[in-house]
């Protein structure tokens, strides 16, 4: 990090590969959109509840400012999609995110060629990056809903990309709106501001007086800020209330609601949101790419070690979901790039001048045999991590595990082995091994895990495990997303309750009748819902409703069958049906007289 001048980050190489791999990286971007934008166009359904929301407060922005501010609705992804939301409907907020993760796929090959200077054609495996960005199965999940991960990727990625440019205050400026798109994001936004005062400490020759009053320096810390405080300010003049402001943020207590994490829990999520393969190339390449490539391993790997500790304390109302990692799905790329190209740089035996093709590690003492083991150990270690780390989720025989942890040793104790011996001989091939494994390992995650978004429920994607018996906190993967009792319930399994509801309801003359409900699908379907943010509050309103009022009661937000809103319902109305699938309920009930 010392003296990070924008020449250490520019590369003038002018390899007559350059123009290929830029042909190359630019098909596999439009490609991947092409396949995103068939996945929205089958698309009828959502990731998780927080999609509808974010549409609807993007959907209302223009008539309510007030929901272009709201807390929930994070206005980093809101001000980008209420002109989205307001030309095309949801499709059209699918569609922005479509183009921000083409976008930033594109960004992270330009990164990773800034990080990493290979040789020859080998340039052209830094072109994959855009398509590793695809086939992250949670990244390109995201691409087709209205969630606010894919415009914090988006900023997140192009602020790196600034910086390594030798621009720190545009590209502090960038981070700041990704801050205001994932809150917790403020805390990576302090990497590029220790850069940058790293930088500003060496332009003044060492001198901490100096370093104190250069202008770049403040200039870069209050472009990191400027979003949030234009966002508390904003909020602070419309006067929104705690629960929609900002400020709220500072109200609220910590919740047990969702439970809490293991010190490996993100980990594991980090080989779902970006492949488990793409991870193990990311880390050969965090070594290939050394002190250069320190603002986007860092970034990457600090965004995993944040969630980690955020869960692990239950801060946040954190539900441990692998979404949160989507911010990094564009660095995480850039850097498989690089380890890929270290893997083909250092892989014959004295055919690579390490100086020149992996400046990033240069003046290492290191062979080239030696550091081509090291990345592909490395690899294969991550992906034998990958495959054993998620088995700690469950309660299995004390057996299995101790076998399990011997074979996983005896294989990594083979691989340091062959660190040592310097792999004189077929190193090139092992290593060529080790890149397929890793890809074939992302691409069959990628078909395991990727559909598009529906709401029917028979779907095999979707498994209703029974978990009533697990105590409180207990957490357990479902379809790649994290559930934990209380909450049990599998969201697209509870949509496609509302969804047969809603169908089954229609022939009772619910058109132009007043509806109540608590599970944002209602509001989906239709837009005049008075959609109640507590259980008392719908208690209160229902009593007070006007006859023939709707209310959608869901076993996820509504609460117990014999608690107070379940009460009142009876109490005060009359259940039309009742529609359950697998452990999500749906009961519609109509206001009397």
């Amino acid at each position: 990090m010392t003296n990070d001048s924008p020449v250490i980050f520019t590369s003038d190489h002018a390899d007559r590969n350059r123009p290929a791999a830029d042909r190359l990286a630019a098909f596999l971007c439009i490609a991947g959109a092409l396949g995103a934008a068939s996945m929205a166009f089958l698309s009828n359904g959502f990731y998780q509840d927080d999609d509808i929301v974010h549409y609807k407060f993007a959907s209302q922005a223009f008539s309510d400012p007030a929901s272009a501010l709201h807390l929930w609705g994070r206005p980093g992804y809101t001000l980008l999609a209420a002109p989205a939301a307001k030309l095309g409907g949801m499709s059209g907020c699918r569609a922005l995110s479509v183009m921000l993760t083409a976008l930033t796929a594109w960004m992270s090959y330009a990164i990773a060629r800034r990080i990493y200077t290979p040789s020859g054609r080998r340039i052209l495996l830094l072109a994959f990056a855009p398509l590793l960005v695809w086939l992250g199965p949670v990244n390109m999940t995201l691409a087709v809903t209205s969630l606010t991960e894919t415009a914090a990727m988006f900023y997140m990625t192009a602020a790196v990309l600034l910086y390594l440019r030798g621009r720190p205050i545009a590209a502090c400026a960038v981070m700041s709106l990704a801050i205001i798109s994932r809150y917790e994001l403020l805390v990576l936004g302090g990497l590029l501001l220790a850069g940058a005062v790293v930088r500003a400490y060496g332009q003044s020759g060492g001198l901490l007086g100096r370093t104190a009053v250069n202008w770049r320096l403040w200039s870069a810390g209050l472009a990191l800020l400027w979003a949030p405080a234009a966002y508390v300010l904003a909020a602070w003049l419309m006067g929104l209330p705690d629960c929609c402001s900002p400020l709220g943020l500072f109200a609220k207590s910590f919740t047990e609601e969702y439970g809490r994490g293991s010190w490996h829990h993100f980990i594991d999520r980090w080989f779902v949101a970006a492949g488990a393969g793409t991870v193990a190339l990311a880390i050969a390449g965090m070594i290939a790419t050394g002190r250069r490539g320190w603002p986007v391993w860092s970034m990457a790997g600090g965004l995993v070690v944040l969630h980690t500790a955020i869960f692990m304390v239950g801060m946040f109302e954190s539900g441990g979901y692998a979404r949160f990692l989507v911010p990094a799905g564009g660095l995480t790329a850039a850097l498989a790039a690089c380890g890929m190209a270290a893997v083909a740089d250092c892989g014959r035996e004295g055919q690579c001048d390490q100086s020149a093709c992996n400046p990033g590690t240069a003046g290492v003492p290191w062979p080239d045999g030696k550091l081509h083991a090291l990345h592909t150990a490395v690899i294969f270690g991550v992906l034998i991590i990958a495959a054993a780390l998620p088995l700690a989720e469950f309660n299995l025989p004390a057996w299995l595990s101790m076998t399990g942890g011997c074979l996983a040793g005896l294989m990594f104790a083979g691989l340091i082995a062959s660190l040592r011996a310097g792999w004189k001989s077929g190193g090139w091939a092992v290593g060529n091994a080790a890149v397929a494994a890793a890809g074939l390992i992302t691409i069959i995650q990628f078909a395991c895990l990727v559909r598009p978004l529906r709401l029917d429920p028979i779907d095999s994607a979707v498994a209703d495990v029974p978990i009533r018996n697990l105590p409180k906190g207990s957490i357990v993967p479902v379809n790649d997303v994290v559930l934990s009792a209380p909450l049990y319930v599998p969201e697209r399994i509870m949509n496609a309750a509302i969804s047969r509801a809603d169908l089954e309801i229609q022939g009772r003359d619910i058109a132009g009748r007043p509806v109540m409900a608590m599970h944002p699908l209602v509001w989906f379907y239709h837009p005049k819902t008075e959609y109640c943010g507590s259980k008392e509050q719908a208690a209160d309103i229902w009593r007070q409703a006007a006859q023939g009022t709707f209310f959608f009661w869901d076993s996820k937000y509504g609460g117990a069958a014999d608690g107070r809103l379940y009460q009142a319902l009876n109490q005060y109305g009359e259940r039309l049906l009742r529609v359950q699938t697998g452990q999500a309920v749906c009961e519609v009930f109509v206001r009397k007289k």
